[in-house]
């Protein structure tokens, strides 16, 4: 904000005090403000002293998800360094918190078109989607649940992740597809080597919050 020069003394004194501007919005974020290429990824809230054990650090950065379900973030690997998981304590270093780091990936991390990928269901005239690249974006669907219920129209979002690398969202309204979409998730963690959750959540478009929709099961 460019302030006006002040040219009387007297006019001066009579203004009140100048206000300290408003902390910036975390929304608002560019990406260079960040100091981490960061990836969302959904873990159980049990898993989170594990994976901080596992890499021998400080208690994980994360926030809640939906129930049964939180998301911490990884800073993605470069040549030089491996990948890791983001702590509070880092976080606290740069004046954020986990729930405000989400709003600023959103910005980093848009939805992309064609990803997660729309995919034909195998002998049915159905669809879902689905990222499984193996790069430590597949689960940038849980910064979006919106934009993804919003693809379904008036049936509502389906929306799983059984492993860490694998994001998979369909359409209610099909009762066979819901069984076929819920076979497959529960096949996927029983073989996962990093597993997540059985559970499939909708978006509560009255809330604006994910809800549990059902347990996977075959």
């Amino acid at each position: 904000m460019i302030l006006g020069l002040w040219s009387l003394v007297a006019t001066a004194a009579a203004l009140p005090p100048p206000q300290a501007p408003p902390p910036p919005d975390p929304s608002a974020l560019p990406s260079t403000a960040l100091p981490w290429d960061l990836a969302p990824v959904a873990v159980l809230p049990e898993d989170l002293l594990r994976l901080a054990d596992e890499q021998g650090s400080a208690p994980l950065a994360w926030r809640d998800l939906a129930e049964g379900l939180v998301l911490a973030f990884r800073v993605r690997p470069t040549d030089e360094r491996p990948g890791r998981w983001l702590t509070a304590a880092e976080l606290a270093t740069v004046g954020l918190e986990a729930a405000e780091l989400e709003p600023a990936l959103r910005i980093v991390l848009p939805l992309h078109p064609d990803r997660p990928e729309r995919t034909q269901v195998t002998d049915m005239d159905a669809w879902y989607w689905v990222s499984a690249e193996g790069d430590g974006l597949d689960h940038v669907g849980w910064l979006h649940p919106a934009a993804l219920d919003a693809r379904c129209g008036d049936a509502g979002l389906r929306l799983a992740s059984p492993t860490r690398g694998t994001l998979l969202a369909w359409c209610g309204g099909s009762e066979p597809l819901d069984r076929v979409m819920a076979v497959g998730v529960a096949r996927i963690l029983e073989a996962a080597e990093a597993p997540v959750s059985a559970r499939v959540y909708t978006w509560d478009r009255d809330a604006g919050a994910l809800v549990v929709w059902g347990q996977a099961v075959h």
